[in-house]
């Protein structure tokens, strides 16, 4: 074998290499100066297609009934939700460990401490709450603050299944803005049923640290503000069937939508009418995410300035020409892009020829 075609083959290994440690790293795995043997644990690492599986010494509570919520919970301080009914109904709770309570009357919190008498998962444990038995359709659900301690409450769920058609609102589902110490830091997944009925989906994860993926449905709604919606989601990698949250028929407030959820990668398609959108990090953690598409030409982007906020985000120069091409020719509208991969190499003009201001 001559010289030349020696290194010909070592230089096409090379690039192989390289290849393959851009796409590993593309699924949210750092492989840094790992050996090229090391790789194939690197791959192992890689969530498989952005499903989320339970630990297998959970209690199972995937099948769920028509208008009624499944949640598992851990030991904690305690868990409060309110839940409403329509026409002022009432329904039922098995909160698990043997109390039920029945004739709960809609809007009103209900709260309840678990002793660690239930299902051992390794060194804690696990309950099935149940809430079922309606008079009328469940159209809200969302956590409340107990009375069991007066510090910041994490409330212990863990996955959450609703089989609720007829909920109006996911609005603070997981996190009351009401009294911004009770979140759900614990919480790894989400089954939604529809979003057929919902107009309000804002701030319903934020805060959500361990949610890592989530399959939103795949049909639309009339989502008209979905702000903060994933805001700190800081494990948050997949956003599954993105392309069809908001609405078609009227503008979706996506402030904030994706705030700070620096592990991000879905690959963003926003079929959506749009006010406003933000999905970004910061200085010293920049999203992943490497594609961001708003494809509703119709789109007005009648919220505050700015309109488009993709800053520090894994955007290159392809990808931000891309977006900018997508953009409706508008006046008074702003992008920014700061911090993002491509910033300093794409082609604004594209953007600023349609009417808008590039922040860079």
């Amino acid at each position: 074998m001559s010289t030349s075609n020696a290194q010909a083959k070592l230089d096409y290994i090379a690039g192989t290499k390289t290849a393959i440690k851009d796409a590993i790293e593309l699924k949210g795995v750092t492989v840094g100066a790992a050996t090229f043997r090391e790789y194939a644990d690197k791959i192992g690492e890689i969530s498989t297609g952005g499903t989320w599986q339970p630990q297998p010494e959970w209690i199972d509570i995937s099948t769920v009934g028509d208008n009624e919520i499944n949640l598992l919970v851990t030991e904690g301080t305690g868990i409060a939700f309110s839940t409403t009914v329509a026409g002022a109904g009432t329904y039922t709770i098995d909160w698990g460990d043997g109390t039920v309570e029945t004739s709960r009357a809609s809007g009103t919190i209900y709260m309840h401490q678990h002793i660690a008498n239930g299902t051992a998962w390794g060194a804690t444990y696990t309950w099935k709450i149940r809430i079922y038995g309606a008079t009328g359709d469940i159209t809200g659900w969302k956590v409340e603050r107990h009375t069991y301690t007066t510090r910041k409450q994490y409330h212990p769920i863990l996955w959450a299944v609703f089989g609720t058609m007829g909920m109006t609102t996911y609005a603070n589902a997981f996190y009351n803005t009401t009294d911004d110490d009770v979140n759900c830091v614990d919480l790894q997944s989400c089954v939604i049923p529809t979003f057929a009925s919902v107009s309000n989906t804002s701030n319903m994860f934020s805060y959500c640290c361990a949610l890592s993926s989530i399959t939103l449905p795949t049909s639309w709604g009339s989502v008209s503000n979905t702000s903060y919606m994933f805001s700190y989601c800081h494990s948050l990698k997949y956003i599954n069937n993105i392309d069809y949250l908001g609405s078609i028929s009227v503008a979706c407030d996506f402030t904030d939508f994706a705030k700070d959820c620096e592990f991000l990668q879905t690959t963003t398609t926003i079929a959506s009418l749009i006010s406003k959108i933000g999905i970004y990090g910061a200085s010293g953690y920049k999203l992943k995410v490497t594609s961001i598409r708003l494809t509703n030409a119709s789109s007005t982007f009648g919220g505050s300035s700015p309109q488009v906020n993709v800053s520090y985000t894994d955007l290159d120069a392809t990808a931000l020409n891309t977006l900018f091409g997508d953009l409706p020719t508008l006046t008074g509208k702003t992008i920014v892009i700061t911090g993002c991969t491509g910033a300093a190499t794409c082609d604004t003009s594209i953007a600023t020829g349609k009417g808008w201001t590039v922040t860079n």
